[in-house]
């Protein structure tokens, strides 16, 4: 891996997989076979690993993924639960967040809790470097794996287009009072923001943020 840029190849590797897997995963909401959070995360899941698994790469993904900080984390040894944690060999390399509000908008509280998750996944000091994935339905050891600092982290939601939901709007209104963004006052460079708006007869994907803006998948507002 080189790890001396913003990105990696695995990183690159990831974000594009999960344009694709995002767009169909709309398809699927356009095409009623997406009706709650879970379905869009077991949808989100399939597509994705359809899509890695074309790569000459190795990548694991695992859903509702437990994740132990640190003891000396921000928000001390509480795990988390994040909804799809995707791995390359044994380095994090993205973590996404979904919320499923097709006729609303997601509660300000709930995206800040998922930001302030997302955030665990971070590659700091090296006694803290490092997070345990438990695998709570596997009759062994949890995973003890290392978070690339080039790591992707997806926020990603079906809301209503008259709600007005945009990726500043997220950040400004859910900034994490907790966590190793408590203290940020710009968007994250490594933080994309997957949105799809519904209104009648059409539900469109939209990418935004640093990770997407360098790899040119951004979306024109």
């Amino acid at each position: 891996m080189n790890t001396g840029s913003l990105d990696t190849e695995e990183t690159r590797i990831f974000l594009q997989a999960f344009d694709v897997a995002w767009r169909k995963c709309i398809e699927d909401y356009c095409s009623r076979r997406i009706n709650s959070e879970h379905c869009l995360q077991a949808a989100l899941y399939h597509h994705l690993r359809g899509e890695l698994n074309q790569s000459s790469r190795r990548f694991d993904i695992y859903a509702e993924a437990v994740v132990q900080p640190h003891l000396d984390s921000p928000l001390g040894a509480n795990k988390r639960v994040i909804d799809l944690v995707v791995k390359s060999d044994d380095f994090v390399v993205g973590g996404i967040e979904l919320k499923y509000s097709p006729r609303g908008k997601p509660a300000a509280l709930n995206i800040r809790k998922d930001l302030e998750s997302l955030s665990l996944l971070s590659s700091r000091r090296d006694k803290i470097d490092r997070v345990e994935v438990e695998m709570p339905r596997f009759n062994g050891p949890p995973l003890n794996l290392k978070v690339l600092k080039q790591r992707k982290l997806i926020f990603a939601a079906i809301v209503a287009d008259e709600c007005n939901v945009d990726a500043a709007g997220i950040w400004r209104d859910s900034k994490p009072a907790k966590g190793y963004w408590e203290r940020r006052t710009g968007h994250p460079p490594n933080l994309g923001i997957a949105l799809a708006h519904t209104s009648t007869g059409k539900c469109v994907p939209k990418l935004y943020g640093p990770p997407f803006k360098r790899l040119g998948l951004e979306s024109k507002t």
